[in-house]
């Protein structure tokens, strides 16, 4: 008799399982069990517990609880069963009791975790039971079910995506922002704000650069999908420089804003050392954290924290110790009766590496260039890869000092400093100068030979270990 009735609990327990109980009903007057869900409050992102306890238990034999919530709010977690006292785990939360005869235990039975929604609004939630039972007697067991209040607190209009974040060395430095596309699916992304630290001298005091960036492209991340934004205007000098970055949303005619990120490339670079296991990796972020601590040092800006001031004595092994031995391509090639002379060419160092050329033009070097005027900049990368760059009259500008105009090239890359850039001045399709060629490796060389700035030829130094190393680590 004991194992037919202990197999009468099992078959109990598989048909309230299944939501199958056509041979039971409710016994006359029966009497009621309760079963109390304990509260708990959390902000969006946070991960919060409710606890299931019987208060009262007029008698079962089987039983199963499933938890009911709002899933635009809540993603179940975890669920802690007592399985000392018999209970069981059943899928998507549900937990299973079978015994044999009736039993009127009580007490805590089962602990939810829940996570709170990065998107969840201020508000309440509930979290209730879908209760079956049933007794030796074959009759249901009804209970009464005191929910849980979930509290969400925070700000209207708040969320909490996280960005991930990766690093460009490109010819100024970037910071790219990925947000995961699950997060901001149904959104609108509206911009990017970003605030930028700009410190002083010795980094003591510091005042606010504001930049909203609203191009956003669909990019890949170890497998994952995102929506990518690139942040560009970041000096070299100003590796260690916070941006504090929020995302402004829009969903159904409603405004969101982000929890605020706060990173920069400083950050980025020691966690990779940290992570990688690749040494020309290695090498290329301690020549860039040398290289933005000389910056500082030359430039005095935020001296007192040193961008490299926190590498290991290992770490900083991983860096190039001496100067590879640099050449020079200058070189100018003449042309018969030119009408525009170059006055000068130089490197300017902000948050591009700008590679300016100085131009005359007529006769008594004098004259404004014509409308048709354009110097074309042509050079091959490391990687085989020719470019020609057009910059036109209309782009040039007038130094009254040199009585000269000049022009701006930023796109050279990191890895491409030592490639030799060919210059021409046309008018239309006419050569109206002499071909220069000259590199910003050319640049740093002359300056190691002719500098008294030993701060300065530092600063060339490490910049060229940076190139190179990137040329070494990147191509």
């Amino acid at each position: 008799m004991k194992a037919m009735k202990r197999f009468l609990s099992l078959a109990m327990v598989c048909l309230l399982l299944c939501g199958l109980l056509p041979g039971f009903a409710y016994a006359d007057d029966p009497a009621v069990g309760t079963i109390a869900l304990s509260n708990a409050s959390g902000n969006a992102g946070d991960t919060v517990t409710v606890d299931v306890t019987i208060q009262s238990n007029p008698g079962v034999m089987a039983m199963k609880l499933m938890p009911l919530f709002d899933t635009a709010v809540l993603e179940l977690q975890g669920t802690e069963a007592d399985t000392e006292s018999g209970w069981t785990l059943g899928a998507d939360g549900q937990v299973l009791y079978d015994t044999y005869p009736d039993s009127t235990f009580t007490g805590k039975v089962v602990t939810y975790t829940f996570k709170i929604l990065a998107d969840a609004q201020p508000g309440e939630t509930q979290v209730n039971l879908e209760v079956k039972a049933a007794n030796y007697d074959e009759n249901l067991v009804e209970f009464t079910v005191t929910p849980a209040t979930i509290t969400v607190g925070g700000e209207s209009g708040k969320v909490d995506f996280p960005f991930n974040h990766s690093a460009s060395f490109g010819n100024n430095l970037s910071l790219n922002y990925y947000m995961p596309i699950e997060y901001v699916e149904g959104y609108e992304l509206d911009r990017l704000e970003i605030r930028q630290v700009h410190y002083n001298g010795e980094g003591s005091d510091y005042t606010w650069r504001e930049y909203n960036l609203t191009s956003w492209e669909d990019s890949k991340l170890g497998g994952k999908n995102y929506k990518k934004m690139v942040f560009d205007n970041i000096a070299a000098k100003e590796l260690g420089d916070d941006l504090y970055a929020t995302l402004y949303l829009t969903k159904d005619g409603e405004s969101y804003e982000n929890t605020v990120d706060i990173y920069n490339l400083k950050q980025y670079a020691y966690n990779r050392l940290n992570k990688s296991t690749d040494a020309a990796f290695k090498t290329l972020l301690v020549d860039l954290l040398n290289y933005g601590s000389q910056a500082q040092l030359y430039f005095n800006y935020n001296t007192a924290n040193l961008a490299n001031a926190d590498l290991t004595a290992e770490q900083q092994a991983y860096g190039t110790a001496e100067m590879p031995e640099l050449k020079s391509v200058e070189n100018a090639i003449t042309t018969p009766d030119a009408s525009a002379f170059y006055y000068g060419k130089t490197i300017v160092m902000g948050s591009y590496v700008e590679l300016r050329y100085y131009m005359q033009f007529g006769a008594g070097k004098n004259e404004a260039p014509a409308d048709t005027v354009k110097l074309v900049l042509t050079y091959t990368k490391v990687n085989g890869e020719t470019v020609s760059v057009t910059i036109p009259a209309s782009e040039f500008d007038y130094n009254s000092g040199y009585k000269a105009y000049f022009a701006s090239f930023t796109g050279i890359s990191a890895k491409d400093m030592r490639c030799t850039v060919t210059a021409k001045i046309y008018d239309g399709d006419t050569l109206i100068s002499d071909v220069l060629e000259y590199s910003i490796e050319t640049y740093a060389k002359n300056r190691l030979e002719k500098s008294t700035d030993e701060a300065f030829k530092e600063l060339m130094r490490c910049l060229m270990k940076y190139g190179i190393s990137a040329e070494n680590y990147l191509s």
